[in-house]
Parts: structure tokens; sequence; C-alpha cells
């Protein structure tokens, strides 16, 4: 990669090297999008295969923000091998979340879709394009709320793509595994905790595998151990299970008026 062009922001040029010594590779891309990153395995288990794929902005609102979204995807690849950096601090104003879009026939071009989020205000994201006919924005936003931040974002992108439908925002239903990443326990942790105490909250979804709501996780880990789960996060699982929930009436709604 010594032909590769260098970021101007450093610590996005870190990232992208991070991102290269695990094996990512890196593309060319045309407007606001500076580059793109490629996933060498593209395995499509992993978050259906949305962030195998996805654009580094050339000036980004906030550089170090995006710099710690290119890790984040980086480390969340499930194939993903290499070191692992520090945890980064995120202060109590910015809230990190995922929305996932299905979009309208014709709109598969990643170049102009970045192009378009880029000018409609989503700066603040890293956006996967690896999985045709959806779109994955991975945000880290400045807002007075989480929901606020959640709710802009999908004005944003609903402005920029007329006729994308929010699919699900998140973190908010999550498996064992995604909560043993998510507060640093192992999953038989996590299985200890599901399993045996009587207190702990009813799964959403019962199945291979079964799912919890994330807020409720939060607050049992708060109310029933020492774990204390950021604020931030408590405040952002609450917020996206508030919204998916409005997506999913709208969709009993439509269900409910088939004929």
């Amino acid at each position: 990669m010594a032909n590769r062009p260098r970021h101007p922001r450093k610590e996005i040029e870190a990232a992208v090297e991070y991102a290269i010594h695990c094996g990512w590779q890196h593309t060319k891309a045309t407007g606001h999008a500076w580059g793109m990153l490629r996933c060498p395995w593209n395995d499509k288990e992993c978050r259906c295969g949305t962030f195998c794929q996805f654009s580094i902005w050339s000036t980004p609102k906030n550089a170090e923000n995006h710099a710690r979204q290119i890790i984040r995807l980086i480390d969340g690849c499930i194939r993903k091998r290499g070191h692992r950096p520090e945890p980064q601090e995120t202060t109590m104003e910015d809230f990190s979340f995922v929305l996932n879009f299905a979009l309208p026939a014709g709109n598969e071009n990643p170049a102009a879709l970045a192009d378009a989020l880029f000018e409609a205000g989503c700066d603040d994201a890293t956006v996967g394009v690896g999985q045709v006919g959806t779109i994955g924005l991975d945000f880290t936003r400045s807002a007075e709320s989480a929901e606020a931040a959640l709710r802009s974002a999908i004005q944003n992108v609903t402005g920029a793509i007329p006729g994308a439908k929010l699919v699900q925002a998140g973190p908010d239903l999550v498996g064992l595994t995604d909560m043993a990443e998510i507060f640093g326990f192992t999953r038989q942790n996590m299985r200890k905790y599901a399993t045996g105490k009587a207190s702990f909250p009813v799964p959403a979804h019962i199945g291979e595998p079964s799912l919890w709501h994330l807020a409720e996780i939060v607050a049992w880990l708060r109310g029933n151990t020492g774990i204390q789960p950021r604020d931030d996060m408590f405040a952002v699982a609450k917020a996206a299970a508030k919204i998916n929930f409005e997506t999913e009436q709208r969709r009993v709604r439509r269900i409910l008026a088939l004929a």
C-alpha cells in the first residue's frame, strides 16, 4: 500500500492504517468520500454484510469521532484479527448508534449515496454499503439527548435518500454474545445471569439466539450487580427501542391492512 494516498487528518489516517493492518483494503472514491474500506472476508454473517464496505469522509464534522467509528467497525468484524486498541471515552454530548435502512429501487450507487448523505448532514456517520438494497450508518452525533440524536439522523437520511425506510435502530435487540461484548463479560457469565437469576429480564424474542432489549439489561445490571453501564449507552438503548417500536407499529398497521 505504498502508493495509497494519505488522509489529511492524522486521526483518520491512523485509523485507515489500522484497518489495513487488519487486512482491510482501501480503494479510491469520488465526491465527499475520500475513500472506501473493504473487508477481505466479506462475511455475510457479520452484521448482515452491511459494514463489509464503508466510506471514509474527506472532511468529516469531527475527525476524532470519525476515526473512532472506523476503528469500531473494524473491531466489530467477526473475522477480525490483530490488535484491539484501548476503548475510547465518549462524552455525555456524543451518542453512538447505528441506523439500518431499506433502499428504494435504483439507489445502489455507493458514491452517489455517500455524497447525498454528506450533503444532508451525515458527515458524522460512517456509511456501510456492503449489502445490496440496504444501507447502514454508524453515527457518533452530538445532541441534547439520545432521542434527538437518533431522530435528527433519521431525518437527515430520509431527506438525502427519498423513499428510504428505516428498518432498525440500534443498539436495541441483543443476544448473549452481544451483551458479553458490550459489557466486557464472557458469554458464559452472561448466560449465568440469564438462566440463574429469576429477576433477569424476559427475552423479547425466544429462539436461537434469544434476544433482549438492551435498555432492560442495562437497568437490570445497574440494580442487581456492581456493573454500572454508561449513561449515554442507556439513553441510546431506550431511544432506539422507542423508535423501533414506532417502526414496528407502522409495519403492523400495514399487515392488518393486507387483503
